[in-house]
């Protein structure tokens, strides 16, 4: 949704569920003025505001870091401004300790909480001192100097230098208000001691008085001594307009000296100047006296005229002890006693982001952060009017460079320049430098200024890095596009091999791109030209290849171009490269790289020329193949050298053999061809095979394949119309000649025709010892390919007793035999066993589990003698557990023989079941062994008798038996 140009934006949901959105500018509104921006935003607000679903809208105002002072008499600190402190404090606002060696400390408002520890040396008596430096003379200077160093930044009165440097009050003057060199001395070496990073000395020897202070060795000393323990000693010139040399404490050696200016920014008159100047800072004037700021003064030790001073903390001329309320108030008031506080602060700002800094590192860092003060004579002013911006060390920053690049007349040329302002921030002296990132050459450089070469077309980069003496390092990277002419091109990619093989074909790839301001078409005349060799076809094929008609490249777009080339016959090296033309024009643009191609032939190469190969073939199946490859290594192929084709993959033998050999006759040298012919036979397996052949030599160890592969060529291997597969075969192993018996074999129709009676397919077996026992299909029978069928063979044994092989075969009428042949298998036909039933003795009822005498005569009438060598037994039928009347079987006696045509009658106990009643089948027949736990009957069974296995109570199932009687007998 939006309104009034802005959109709406779910920015948060609250804990409790509540949603927070925000608008935010579409298009349409930044592309109005910041004026209109502000009227339509403020007007959605106002809408929103009236929403029944909006709890509250506000506009989000940015907001400022409080950076400098509130205080009412800010504004009219006109010295602030005058060394740009006000943006110094954006960077840092202070936190180091500062001696002020003045009148003592004095309770005004603007310095509450801002007086540190203290010490009184202000006595005129020698090695007298006191830890309270309130001050008690009537001309409160030292307060003076203290707001400048740091009056609080609240909403009273003014603001100071430093706003969170602790001030350290050491009183040095008597109640007569003038310091005294020797506690001055005393000062310096307390305040050292007790923390002072900074001590501000705004006293001195006025006129006519001429001291210098190599005359005063203890007070040289205890200078010198801060300046080793790491404390700037700042002081005041002097205001008697002369040079500060003959004054002191400011001739002293290492001690920053002040001179003051006035608020038009030229030195003021009363202030001391020359050579041993160090630095000047806002002191005020011309007028010394200057106004008060509500100070009601009964008793002024000065008048209060004039608004040139700086505006600073101050009482009304009472003595310090009775100074309370409204005694404090603030003036204006001129001096180099007010420019000193300036340097002093600033230096404390420098501290605070430096303390491990030496003093002299301290003074650089001032001198060098300096303007010029206006008509100030040379070895006047010192190095000039303080900048506290300046000094304050910032971060360092690098402006961003500017660059720019003109099409060179050269191709591929073109030239660019860039410049940068000064760097800003850090610690000087800078060191910098330019260097190449990308798609330049650098070819001459300053501080601030670089040029050189670039790469058409291309986005090319410089790198400007400045390096700080406190080894702080930035880096600036500025990007340009290099000018691009009308016709140019870069080589994006080029696939070409350093080795080429004699008189083959090769393909090759060289990507072009368009990187000037012409399209290219095949219309224009544009167009992949060799360079390397010119104008000659006889090495590659070719000297130019075409765009493609219609086909436009334009800036900045890519044409690979495709072609093959044909390498020369002769061996040799052979220089290869390519670049874009234009007809009428000429060569333009990057070439292709320069590629020396080594035209070489290896000791074994072949290439493969032509091969005839079918593509269907039955499985199983036999097939010509021919195959022709051309020899283009050095070495002759012959046979007595074991050059063969060899199957692929290696060792394969899918085809039926993995080598094709060469005739004794054939011979190939370098650059004859050799037709491989032989016969093939296609695997067992239907589907379709990939073939390819590979020529290699033989006799090492591990052959050597080298050379191309024949074309593979994929061959459909199908089944044939008619196939079979032997699943399974069973049947006796021992059988008596002239009988019959059942053979099964199950076949897989593996074929492509169903197998049917009426299309002449059967089971035929192959030996006719077996009186053509054949399997046959029943009429309707149909077996689909990949069906089984087991046929049950009635087979008719022969009548002469040895052992015969049999083996069967799949047989159609119009086509003979086909598919699998069964395994063969040996028949042992052994003379005839046989047997008559003569007759038996059995009873018709018996008790269930009773025992009874039983008797079976059997009459031999076989060929064989039973008892000679086979096992022979008489055995129950069905021979079934539980119901073979107690005998698996029953034997001859050891010894018996039973001759052909006699008789022999089984006597033996027969037991009845015990579980079930009612009829039991009793019935015989004779077995022989025919092999290890195997048996065969043999001749007639016995004659069926239903023996009634029952007791007493028995009654036949469905009768009613009234009569029966079920209680046992009483016996007597």
């Amino acid at each position: 949704m939006t309104l009034h140009g802005l959109t709406f934006q779910q920015a948060d949901v609250l804990s409790g569920g509540t949603e927070l959105w925000t608008l935010a500018s579409n298009e349409a509104l930044t592309n109005k003025s910041v004026a209109e921006q502000e009227s339509l935003t403020t007007a959605a607000v106002e809408d929103l505001r009236l929403r029944a679903d909006v709890e509250y809208a506000h506009v989000d105002p940015y907001m400022d870091y409080l950076s400098e002072p509130v205080d009412p008499y800010y504004g009219l600190q006109w010295h602030y401004p005058a060394i740009h402190l006000p943006e110094a404090w954006q960077t840092v606002t202070g936190n180091v300790k500062i001696a002020v060696l003045d009148s003592g400390r004095l309770a005004h408002p603007d310095l509450d909480d801002r007086w540190g520890q203290g010490h009184d040396f202000g006595y005129e008596q020698p090695n007298v001192s006191d830890p309270d430096p309130t001050s008690d003379g009537r001309w409160h200077h030292g307060l003076a100097v203290a707001g400048i160093l740091g009056a609080k930044w609240d909403n009273y009165g003014v603001a100071g230098v430093c706003r969170d440097c602790p001030l350290m009050p050491v009183k040095i003057s008597s109640t007569a208000d003038r310091p005294i060199m020797s506690n001055v001395t005393k000062a310096i070496n307390w305040a050292v001691l007790n923390g002072a990073k900074v001590i501000n000395m705004s006293f001195g020897t006025l006129e006519p008085t001429e001291e210098r202070c190599v005359d005063f060795p203890l007070l040289q000393q205890a200078v010198t001594d801060a300046i080793q323990a790491g404390v700037v000693v700042v002081a005041a010139a002097g205001n008697d307009n002369r040079d500060p040399s003959v004054v002191i404490p400011a001739s002293c050696q290492g001690v920053i000296t002040v001179a003051a200016t006035m608020p038009n920014g030229h030195l003021a008159p009363y202030s001391n100047r020359g050579p041993r100047v160090t630095i000047t800072a806002p002191g005020g004037g011309p007028d010394v006296y200057g106004n008060g700021l509500l100070c009601d003064d009964p008793t002024p030790m000065g008048p209060y005229n004039g608004l040139g001073g700086s505006v600073t903390a101050w009482a009304v001329s009472k003595p310090g002890p009775t100074v309370f309320g409204a005694d404090f108030c603030h003036r204006y008031i001129s001096g180099t006693s007010f420019a000193a506080p300036h340097v002093a602060g600033v230096a404390a700002l420098i501290m605070t982001q430096r303390p491990h800094w030496t003093v002299a590192q301290v003074t650089q860092r001032l001198l060098q952060s300096v303007n010029a003060v206006p008509g100030c004579p040379a070895n006047t002013c010192g190095a000039g009017m303080l900048d506290a911006s300046k000094a304050v060390i910032t971060p360092l920053l690098i402006p961003s460079p500017t660059c720019e690049s003109i099409p060179g007349t050269a191709t591929n040329t073109s030239t660019f320049s860039c410049t940068v302002p000064w760097p800003f921030g850090g610690v000087t002296p800078y060191t910098q430098s330019w260097s190449s990132i990308a798609n330049l050459t650098i070819e001459n450089s300053t501080s601030i200024s670089v040029a050189g070469t670039c790469t058409p077309g291309t986005d090319a980069t410089v790198r400007f890095t400045v390096s700080d003496s406190e080894a702080t390092t930035l880096s600036r990277d500025v990007s340009f596009r290099c000018a691009t002419p009308a016709l140019d091109a870069r080589l994006v990619f080029q696939r070409v091999d350093s080795t080429m093989q004699a008189d083959r074909i090769y393909n090759i790839t060289v990507m072009m791109q368009n990187t000037g301001t012409e399209p290219w078409t095949a219309a224009t005349g544009f167009r992949l030209q060799a360079i390397e060799p010119v104008n000659n076809t006889s090495f590659w094929g070719l000297d130019r290849v075409q765009l493609e008609p219609g086909e436009v490249i334009r800036r900045f777009e890519t044409k690979t171009f495709l072609f093959a080339i044909r390498t020369p016959y002769e061996l040799g090296t052979y220089p290869f490269q390519w670049r874009m033309m234009k007809e009428g024009h000429g060569l333009f643009g990057a070439p292709s790289f320069l590629t020396q191609i080594n035209v070489t032939v290896p000791f074994r190469d072949s290439a493969f020329v032509r091969q005839s190969v079918p593509t269907t073939v039955v499985a199983g199946s036999t097939f010509h193949a021919t195959f022709t490859m051309k020899n283009t290594g050095s070495d002759t192929w012959t046979m007595a050298t074991f050059y063969r084709l060899g199957s692929q993959p290696a060792t394969s033998s899918v085809w039926g053999h993995q080598r094709i050999y060469l005739n004794p006759t054939d011979s190939a040298a370098r650059g004859q061809e050799l037709t491989f012919s032989t016969m093939l036979t296609a695997p067992t397996t239907p589907g379709p095979y990939t073939m390819y052949w590979r020529m290699v030599q033989d006799g090492f160890d591990t052959p050597v394949y080298f050379g191309a592969f024949t074309e593979p060529i994929t061959i459909n291997v199908t089944l044939p119309p008619r196939d079979a597969v032997v699943v399974s075969q069973s049947g006796p192993t021992t059988v008596m000649a002239g009988t019959s018996f059942v053979y099964d074999v199950t076949l897989r129709n593996t074929g492509t025709l169903p197998w049917r009676a009426d299309t002449g397919f059967s089971l035929r077996n192959l030996f006719p010892e077996w009186s053509n026992s054949n399997g046959a299909l029943a009429p309707g029978e149909e077996v689909a390919p990949g069906a089984e069928k087991t046929f049950h063979v009635t087979v008719n044994a022969p009548t002469q007793v040895r052992s015969y092989a049999l083996r069967w075969q799949m047989w159609q009428t119009q086509a003979g035999g086909f598919g699998q042949s069964s395994p063969l298998t040996f028949i042992q036909v052994i003379p005839r066993t046989d047997a008559t039933f003569v007759g038996q003795t059995v009873p018709a009822r018996v008790e269930p589990g009773q025992s009874f005498p039983v008797t079976v005569t059997m009459k031999n009438s076989g060929d064989t003698t039973w008892g000679d060598s086979a096992i022979v037994h008489l055995a129950p039928l069905p021979n079934l557990q539980g119901n073979n009347w107690g005998h698996v079987s029953v034997t001859l006696e050891p010894g018996d023989r039973v001759k052909p045509g006699d008789e022999r009658t089984f006597s033996f106990t027969a037991t009845a079941p015990t579980t079930t009643q009612g009829p039991h089948a009793f019935q015989w027949r004779m077995r022989m062994q025919t092999a290890p736990g195997t048996f065969s009957h043999m001749g007639e069974s016995s004659a069926l008798v239903n023996i009634l296995v029952a007791d007493r109570c028995y009654c036949p199932p469905g009768d009613v038996c009234q009569d029966i009687n079920c209680t046992p007998p009483v016996e007597m």
